[in-house]
């Protein structure tokens, strides 16, 4: 077997470990976006009941009706709080999975450059081992 044939191989490989990293990449930026648009919508949410507390508060709302006002507002912060860990957790996979990628890239392309810089030798080799043939046929004395 050629040694350009086992780089290829090792090519194919590379080629699909890349393309599974590239994969895992996307996954994992669509989970920091959709991670960041649950932040940003639970907080527009706490901005929406904090205005209509304030409004309660102004119009003479009753006490009870205040405190479930509060009560949301409060379990809204908590949800904000697990959010943002959430989204701390996705960031760091995200650069996790950046490096993997980054790793795989460079070990695709340094594959695909062997394979081809063997598959220049060998044609050179073809190349040299025919015209050594046609020299051979023309009575021409043989180079090495």
């Amino acid at each position: 077997m050629k040694r350009s044939d086992k780089l290829g191989f090792l090519k194919g490989l590379a080629e699909k470990k890349k393309k599974d990293a590239d994969q895992l990449l996307m996954a994992s930026r669509a989970r920091v976006e959709d991670a960041k648009a649950q932040l940003a919508q639970l907080q527009g949410f706490v901005a929406e009941y904090q205005q209509r507390y304030e409004e309660a508060g102004r119009s003479g709302a009753s006490i009870a009706q205040i405190n479930v006002y509060l009560g949301f507002i409060n379990k809204l912060n908590g949800a904000i709080a697990q959010q943002e860990k959430a989204l701390e957790m996705h960031q760091h996979e995200l650069s996790v999975v950046e490096a993997h990628w980054a790793k795989s890239l460079g070990q695709s392309n340094a594959i695909a450059k062997r394979h081809q810089s063997s598959l220049n030798q060998e044609a050179a080799a073809e190349e040299k081992a025919l015209q050594r043939t046609f020299d051979e046929r023309a009575g021409y004395p043989t180079r090495s």
